[in-house]
């Protein structure tokens, strides 16, 4: 069942291949039999081809909106990104300037008033 639904939805996305795939096989048959005539034969091959040129716009026209929603789904994305990793380095600088702020000189000192609290 569901190779069947899987076949069918295939035919409905690419029903204009097949009509132009039977078209041309048909008349490729019935044209080398002498069933239809030359002038026949010309206007399957010109409405064939004008399905295969409909198919092909429509197809670069899908392909075009998906290329655009992929860019700007991955402009969103390094901009959040781009914004993340300031965030990052503020932290990291405002945590250097707050581990860091005596050098080791007056370490001790400022133990022993973290301590002893306000004077």
């Amino acid at each position: 069942m569901t190779a069947l639904v899987s076949r069918l939805r295939w035919l409905q996305h690419n029903v204009d291949l097949v009509v132009a795939l039977s078209l041309a096989v048909l008349f490729s048959i019935l044209g080398a039999f002498g069933v239809v005539s030359q002038l026949v034969l010309s206007n399957v091959v010109l409405a064939t081809l004008a399905l295969i040129a409909f198919t092909l716009v429509r197809e670069r026209t899908a392909h075009g909106a998906a290329v655009a929603g992929v860019s700007e789904s991955l402009e969103q994305r390094l901009s959040d990104l781009d914004r993340s990793v300031t965030q990052v380095r503020g932290a990291i600088e405002l945590m250097d300037v707050l581990i860091k702020p005596t050098q080791g000189r007056f370490l001790s000192q400022d133990f022993k008033q973290a301590l002893l609290g306000p004077c």
